[in-house]
């Protein structure tokens, strides 16, 4: 969950998204109107918005991600597998 210290300034910016689904895709995807009209759930994303700190939730990626831009970051997707993997383990 994001600390959103400027809902103007989110909603306005454009966001930056790391896919990390399982789909293969050509990257960068810009996306503009919202995530789903560009093909991608928000579950499969990790996104962030200027006026936002932090990462966006996915209920965020669709109030604040009316455009942006998805990348694609393998090292990333191996981090939060295995950040998944041992807190499943605690």
């Amino acid at each position: 969950m994001a600390l959103i210290v400027s809902r103007k300034k989110a909603k306005e910016s454009p966001c930056t998204c790391y896919y990390i689904g399982d789909k293969k895709l050509d990257f960068p995807i810009e996306f503009s109107g919202s995530l789903e009209d560009a093909g991608i759930d928000p579950e499969d994303v990790i996104c962030f918005s200027k006026g936002a700190i932090g990462a966006l939730t996915n209920v965020e990626d669709i109030e604040f991600c009316g455009e942006g831009v998805i990348h694609h970051s393998k090292r990333l997707k191996e981090r939060l597998s295995c950040m998944s993997k041992c807190a499943k383990k605690c």
